[in-house]
């Protein structure tokens, strides 16, 4: 009688060739250690044209009752293919997993433990604490990390305090059922699907926020920030997706709040873009007047910098070259301050 699977997880990749057998050995590894026969790696390829294929297929042919792999068609855009993960895996739960993201040693024992000593609050999501890893640097910065384990009956509580913490992927575990029940299709595009359906979730869900185990998440990578005027656009889309919170029936203070925490490293974000492309400008632009309108300062600093003043990112370069730990140490942590302020996260 075959294994019933309880935890997949759940790796969509897209040319991940580099990270991506560390990612699936830092599973894999525990797995085997201490023959845990419940857990299965699924990778789902958005159509790789690098060796990413060949490397999850050899993990797929020496360890097949572990490892299995998906590849698309074509590449179907980051959060269908998150969607074909949750399709195509064999769990109860799904723990995504960026394919240059690690996890912390027995990692896949402990989650599947504390899953189970939640089982009496039926949670649909859970959330991992996580641990930056600045590439460019190879400094580590610590996320926020709760004492104990914390059980959020009260979705709007969570939303308030922690929405924060979803924001990357591989911090999310959810059950597989939960996540297909709910519509996702206005998200689709937004690359923040999975902060989407952790909103929609919350409503009427239990959520868990962990102490551990925790996830060790890449930062700096080429592949995800070509460049910092992507990110920048990258965050406001995060936020035109948090704004999904008012819909939803929340409270209207909590994504206010939100407002008023991105607002506050936007002048930083924007001095350290390095595009001059209009269009992508342009699209920049409506988002930031879409929330920050009511701001004299957004009117007065914000924007004319980032219209008027394209080359500032020299210097963001300059200083990130001649001293990447100043860097990674002052300039990066500047989000994660604002956030832990006003957040608590």
């Amino acid at each position: 009688m075959a294994t019933r699977i309880f935890l997949t997880f759940g790796i969509p990749t897209l040319n991940g060739e580099k990270h991506i057998a560390q990612t699936i050995d830092s599973v894999l590894n525990v797995l085997i250690g201490k023959q845990i026969n419940n857990i299965e790696i699924l990778v789902s390829d958005n159509c790789s044209t690098d060796r990413t294929g060949e490397i999850v297929q050899g993990y797929a042919k020496k360890h097949p009752q572990y490892v299995r792999y998906v590849r698309n068609n074509q590449n179907i855009g980051y959060d269908n293919n998150l969607n074909s993960v949750i399709s195509n895996s064999h769990g109860e739960f799904v723990w995504f997993l960026g394919d240059d993201d690690y996890l912390v040693p027995d990692a896949p024992h402990i989650i599947i433990n504390k899953i189970y000593s939640f089982e009496q609050h039926h949670p649909d999501v859970l959330v991992a604490p996580v641990q930056y890893y600045d590439i460019r640097s190879d400094i580590y910065l610590e996320g926020r990390q709760v004492e104990k384990d914390r059980c959020y009956s009260n979705g709007e509580d969570f939303i308030r305090e922690n929405l924060w913490a979803t924001a990357p992927m591989s911090s999310l575990i959810v059950r597989k059922s939960a996540w297909s029940a709910v519509k996702l299709e206005e998200f689709c595009g937004t690359q923040w699907s999975h902060v989407g359906a952790v909103i929609k979730l919350a409503k009427h869900s239990t959520i868990i926020l962990l102490s551990s185990p925790k996830v060790v998440v890449r930062t700096g990578n080429p592949r995800w920030c070509s460049n910092f005027g992507n990110q920048l656009l990258s965050g406001m889309t995060h936020l035109n997706v948090m704004s999904s919170i008012v819909k939803e029936g929340y409270a209207p203070d909590i994504f206010e709040n939100y407002v008023e925490s991105r607002f506050l490293t936007n002048f930083v974000a924007i001095v350290s873009m390095k595009t001059w492309d209009v269009i992508l400008l342009w699209r920049i632009a409506k988002l930031m007047a879409k929330y920050f309108y009511k701001k004299p300062t957004f009117w007065l600093f914000h924007l004319p910098v980032l219209i008027l003043c394209p080359n500032l990112f020299t210097l963001k370069n300059k200083l990130e070259k001649s001293s990447p730990e100043v860097f990674a140490k002052r300039i990066l942590p500047t989000i994660s301050k604002y956030r832990r302020r006003y957040f608590k996260c």
